[in-house]
């Protein structure tokens, strides 16, 4: 059942051009969330505050259609859209 989940989501964001509308400092941001990293070091990767970091992170998820739901990990979906592009 994940996995049907999964391909969806990765084939949805084929179809959108998904990570293709990611702007640079998201594609920047999916990085360093690919690389495990919490908002908090992100923000302290990129030197900038938390409350600039994750707005986008979520803009990147709502690029990415991915669901708001407490059954999935948007950040694994995001990771697993980037790794397929």
């Amino acid at each position: 059942m994940v996995r049907l989940s999964l391909g969806r989501v990765i084939e949805e964001t084929r179809a959108t051009g998904g990570l293709a509308g990611l702007s640079p400092r998201e594609n920047e941001v999916l990085d360093l969330i690919a690389q495990g990293l919490s908002n908090k070091a992100i923000s302290e990767r990129l030197h900038l505050s938390i409350k600039t970091v994750e707005p986008v992170v979520s803009s990147i998820f709502v690029k990415l259609r991915l669901p708001a739901d407490e059954t999935t990990n948007r950040r694994v979906l995001a990771v697993l859209a980037l790794l397929d592009k």
